[in-house]
């Protein structure tokens, strides 16, 4: 199997604002044409994106010190209800984690070891809906989904700010360039619609980042000082546009390797499903446990890329939402 690396945020932050100073001639042109991708891959989200007291996060090596600030930065921010599905999905792999582990440390246990392995085929392979609970409420999302996107205001108000600002020999190339972006945004996001309908995992993660706002006036620069020094004498600070998008980038790149270690854990869970059933046609094995050798390490996998994926939220909203997938899944077990 291929080894795949992972990328840890760093904990501490250094509170920086950005400035945006005017730029002349072929220099303005060239940094609002390369911008203004990352406001559409940044800001664009759902018809419309609020601008909340929020920050952008830069994900680069651990400084060796941090300036306090009197009041902490949070970071970006999108509504409970939004977090709800993905912490639903954060729930079942939790679960599925310690249920695995329990069969792997008590292989005497075999009749408790069947109930186990009967509750883990349920959380993996049963229908699962994290962004809706019940099936209607579930197409009716799939109809919103196949609706007409539309860029968000602050794109579009930034885009025709900066469009003004240059030389009117280059406002019509710029607006040439602003409809193919617009048009690639708008098929990226029909295909994503597409692979959310079949993925309910994927769903529930882009629902709560679709939701997010970012503050658009100043962002948190995780380097050190000697580093942000060097960048501020050299000109090298990072536009809020390229932030928003690599916070956005950093967050996708968790998501897939999510979704590739489910994929994954499923395939392998299937294969030992298979192998018992196998070798219980031949008469060859008697109530012996399902082999989790190898299902953990691709569980426990998992459960760190959705860690890392939580890794950009606030810890109390994280908590705030697994309380609420607890007391759902206390209800569900309740009423059955």
């Amino acid at each position: 199997r291929k080894h795949r690396h992972t990328i840890q945020p760093s904990s501490t932050s250094i509170r920086l604002y950005k400035s945006s100073t005017p730029l002349d001639g072929d220099e303005h042109r060239r940094s609002f044409l390369q911008g203004m991708f990352a406001v559409a891959s940044g800001l664009v989200s759902g018809s419309m994106v609020g601008v909340a007291p929020t920050y952008a996060l830069v994900t680069t090596e651990q400084p060796s010190s941090s300036v306090a600030s009197a009041a902490a930065p949070r970071k970006p921010f999108a509504p409970l209800e939004a977090l709800l599905p993905a912490a639903r999905v954060k729930w079942t792999i939790d679960q599925s984690v310690e249920l695995a582990q329990e069969i792997q440390q008590h292989p005497s246990d075999v009749n408790a070891n069947q109930q186990r392995q009967a509750q883990l085929q349920n959380l993996l392979f049963a229908t699962r809906y994290f962004v809706q609970t019940d099936v209607a409420s579930t197409n009716k999302t799939a109809n919103k989904r196949s609706a007409k996107y539309e860029p968000a205001k602050a794109y579009l108000e930034t885009y025709d700010q900066n469009r003004k600002d240059l030389p009117l020999l280059f406002q019509p190339g710029a607006l040439l360039v602003q409809s193919g972006e617009i048009e690639s945004w708008r098929r990226l996001k029909r295909q994503e619609a597409q692979k959310e309908q079949q993925d309910e995992i994927r769903a529930a993660l882009n629902k709560y980042t679709q939701a997010l706002t970012f503050r658009a006036d100043a962002y948190l620069l995780k380097v050190s000082p000697q580093e942000r020094s060097q960048m501020v004498r050299q000109d090298k600070l990072p536009d809020i546009k390229q932030v928003i998008a690599s916070d956005l980038g950093m967050r996708y790149l968790y998501r897939n390797q999510l979704l590739t270690n489910m994929a994954e854990v499923k395939a392998e869970l299937a294969y030992q499903i298979q192998q018992q059933q196998q070798s219980s046609e031949k008469g060859t094995t008697k109530s012996k446990n399902m082999d989790v050798s190898d299902l953990v390490p691709l569980l426990l996998e998992a459960q760190t890329a959705c860690n890392q994926w939580f890794g950009f939220i606030d810890d109390d909203q994280v908590e705030a939402a697994m309380l609420v997938v607890e007391t759902e899944s206390k209800s569900l077990s309740a009423t059955s």
